[in-house]
């Protein structure tokens, strides 16, 4: 059972390679349609695969962020992570300058996230909106969470929640075993701070070295 929950950033090395997709793929409709995979809103047999490029002729690290995605993971990340994954994801290849890498599809979000005790934004020009009955697309931003029923938690385990559903969180039994393995480019800020409070990551890195 878990008793925290992290957000995945990306660390902080002075030297960690800076990633960006080509802008070619997001206007195109094949991207939509991928997007769409890994999402959950289109089946697992129409995904074909996605190719992203890097600025500065660098590679992705162990984990890197792309937008709309839950971030791409090296092979030697996935072996270490794979079971944590795959009980709300597929795992799903891609390449990053034609070296494999994966991403992952949502096989189901979590409604947990209290927004009645959290501290949110809310998109409130939104057609048909009505704050007696927030709908996961009215959020625009979380500040402060409050998870229902974190100690029923499946841990070490993946998961997504319908509010943000490019943000990649965790329980803590992930972050030690990525720590353990040495893994690059990933970061884990635990989430019962305000999120991005100093103080908050403080107290997801304490003895943590950043990965280089």
């Amino acid at each position: 059972m878990a008793s925290s929950v992290f957000e995945i950033q990306p660390s902080v090395e002075d030297e960690r390679p800076y990633t960006l997709h080509s802008l070619q793929p997001i206007i195109s409709e094949e991207y939509q349609l991928q997007l769409k995979v890994i999402r959950g809103t289109l089946p697992l047999s129409e995904w074909k695969g996605l190719d992203f490029e890097c600025r500065d002729e660098s590679v992705a690290t162990d984990w890197d962020y792309f937008t709309a995605l839950t971030g791409v993971f090296s092979a030697r990340a996935v072996d270490v992570l794979r079971d944590s994954m795959e009980v709300y994801f597929h795992v799903l290849p891609v390449t990053v300058e034609g070296v494999p890498y994966f991403t992952l599809g949502c096989k189901q979000r979590l409604d947990i996230l209290d927004t009645k005790k959290s501290e949110i934004d809310i998109y409130e020009d939104f057609p048909d909106f009505d704050p007696s009955n927030l709908r996961p697309e009215d959020v625009s931003g979380i500040y402060q969470y409050f998870f229902k029923d974190v100690e029923s938690l499946p841990d070490p385990v993946f998961f997504s929640i319908p509010q943000q559903r490019n943000v990649l969180y965790c329980t803590e039994s992930v972050s030690r075993l990525a720590r353990e393995a040495n893994l690059k480019g990933i970061a884990f800020q635990v989430l019962d701070s305000p999120r991005g409070s100093p103080k908050a990551l403080d107290e997801c890195c304490s003895g943590w070295e950043w990965n280089e």
